[in-house]
């Protein structure tokens, strides 16, 4: 087939016949009214939830009824009507796919995110080089508030990351507050070879009991990590191992936080271990191990 066939039979399918004015005058008639009731509806109901989350769920969940909607008014209406789309993209429909494969993907993992919901709006997420809590997910990409790295913090930098959905699908990512509402947190206390090693083991356990969000087997959240995904620890309260590397006795405290109060309760952990250690004479802080 040549150019110029292709021309003539892109001009052919380019004349809409004069039974489709009515049905686009119709769609456009409903996409107006469907759209115009869900404005009315939100500007109704947002008003009256409390957070902001619930409201950014229910302007997402309204476009998609919206949409379903629309698609089942339509589709019966424009059915006879089909043959000529068909006959069009069975002409240009390689080209299509190629020009808009990177939207056919994205759509693709945003079908992906919505039924299989690996993560969810409010999840602590990384996926690629990116983290951060996850704000929106739309059809072609989702928003996170970045957040910077575990041995960083972990806080929020107040750049808003737009990823393409198409990444669930070419890289790997994780989650790091559905599956298990918690995460394991180490912090290394390394100490002198001369120091009281004993001791200080239980400094470090005190304050831990005093900073760290006690947690128990009954605790909900650790209840449903265990029945909705098997995931089961035979510790969860916070443990002191003690190593000794490099010339160095090294106090590890291994403990359960939740991924945004990392911050918080390190700092407030080591505001109370330092002044502990500043009053004990035989206990000496040495230079940090090597990684």
């Amino acid at each position: 087939m040549t150019a110029q066939d292709l021309a003539h039979d892109f001009s052919r399918l380019m004349e809409l016949p004069p039974e489709m004015f009515p049905l686009l005058l119709i769609t456009a008639g409903a996409v107006i009214f469907v759209f115009a009731f869900r404005h009315l509806a939100l500007r109704f109901i947002l008003p009256r939830l409390g957070s902001s989350a619930s409201r950014i769920k229910w302007r997402r969940n309204s476009a998609y009824l919206a949409f379903s909607i629309l698609v089942l008014l339509l589709f019966p209406l424009w059915l006879p009507s089909l043959r000529t789309v068909a006959a069009f993209l069975g002409i240009f429909g390689a080209g299509v796919i190629l020009v808009l494969k990177e939207v056919i993907v994205n759509v693709a993992g945003w079908f992906f995110i919505v039924f299989r919901r690996p993560f969810e709006i409010g999840n602590r997420i990384t996926i690629g080089a990116y983290s951060g809590d996850v704000l929106d997910i739309r059809i072609m990409d989702t928003s996170l508030i970045e957040v910077s790295s575990r041995d960083e913090g972990g806080q929020s930098t107040g750049r808003v990351v737009h990823v393409p959905n198409s990444l669930v699908f070419t890289v790997p990512f994780a989650n790091a507050s559905k599956e298990f509402a918690f995460n394991w947190n180490e912090i290394r206390i390394p100490i002198s070879p001369e120091s009281d090693w004993k001791r200080a083991s239980l400094l470090v356990e005190k304050t831990a009991a005093e900073v760290v969000e006690p947690i128990s087997e009954k605790d909900s959240r650790i209840r449903k990590s265990d029945h909705e995904y098997a995931i089961r620890y035979q510790r969860i309260t916070p443990k002191v191992y003690v190593e000794f590397k490099h010339g160095v006795i090294l106090l590890t405290l291994r403990h359960l936080v939740e991924p945004r109060t990392n911050r918080l309760v390190s700092d407030r952990f080591w505001r109370i271990l330092l002044e502990r250690f500043q009053k004990e004479k035989r206990i000496q802080l040495h230079a940090p191990m090597p990684h």
